[in-house]
């Protein structure tokens, strides 16, 4: 179907068979319609597509605005996978504007460049930190976070990448004399919301090596808080990173 034919079979599932007028119904896009509708507290879900891609869901949310209906004030949000858009009917008990709170624990171990071969091919996120080349008590000694990325198809395969594309770059931009090494930290965390919870944690972070997100945060969620446990170091405690703009 074309957007216009979408936004007909939109209204054809909501005002057209329930009644009312479209501002009566919320339409929102995400990775998960499902779980979208219980975060929601809806019922059921009136009627929904896959776009296919981000921009497209984009493009729809803004015809259904046109259109009248209700729609979820963060287009431009969402993760890259968040091409579903849907449509259900609101009530006292919906909630439109939604957060979230999560929480990820970084492993005791980090690993340095000289033992990137035994990272797991788990999922999460990771932090990369400049360091001393030399460790006191068996610790590294001040790290600095740089970057923090994720990891969907294994810690080892994405960081592998980073070794021999990124890790000079790193160094000249950081001024990394031989005294000093990358090490990196990871925590698994293996969930659909796994791009929502690395846009919040740069954008709060501000790690200098990152470029998506610094200025500013995307995501499933209006507002997510990350609380970050375990080995952290430098990484801060807890974030709360809200999407602003439209």
């Amino acid at each position: 179907m074309t957007i216009e034919e979408t936004v007909k079979f939109f209204l054809a599932h909501t005002v057209n068979m329930s009644g009312g007028i479209a501002s009566d119904y919320f339409c929102g896009m995400t990775n998960n319609p499902e779980r979208r509708r219980k975060e929601h507290g809806a019922l059921r879900l009136l009627a929904k597509t896959n776009c296919g891609n981000k921009d497209c869901a984009r493009s729809l949310m803004r015809e259904l605005e046109k259109a009248g209906f209700d729609v979820d004030p963060d287009i431009m949000s969402g993760q890259d996978d968040s091409v579903h858009v849907y449509v259900y009917k609101k009530s006292k008990l919906t909630m439109q504007r939604l957060a979230k709170t999560v929480s990820i624990s970084f492993q005791k171990r980090w690993y340095d460049e000289d033992h990137l071969e035994d990272l797991p091919q788990t999922n999460g996120i990771y932090c990369c930190f400049s360091c001393n080349r030399r460790l006191e008590n068996n610790t590294y000694q001040n790290s600095k976070p740089l970057y923090i990325g994720l990891a969907a198809n294994g810690f080892k395969n994405r960081i592998d990448g980073h070794k021999s594309k990124d890790h000079d770059l790193w160094k000249k931009n950081q001024k990394m004399g031989a005294d000093k090494q990358l090490v990196y930290a990871i925590a698994e965390f293996d969930n659909e919301i796994l791009q929502t919870v690395e846009a919040a944690l740069i954008c709060e972070n501000d790690t200098p090596e990152n470029t998506e997100y610094r200025d500013g945060y995307q995501g499933e969620y209006h507002t997510i808080t990350v609380n970050t446990e375990g080995y952290r170091d430098g990484l801060k405690g807890s974030v709360t990173a809200t999407f602003e703009g439209k």
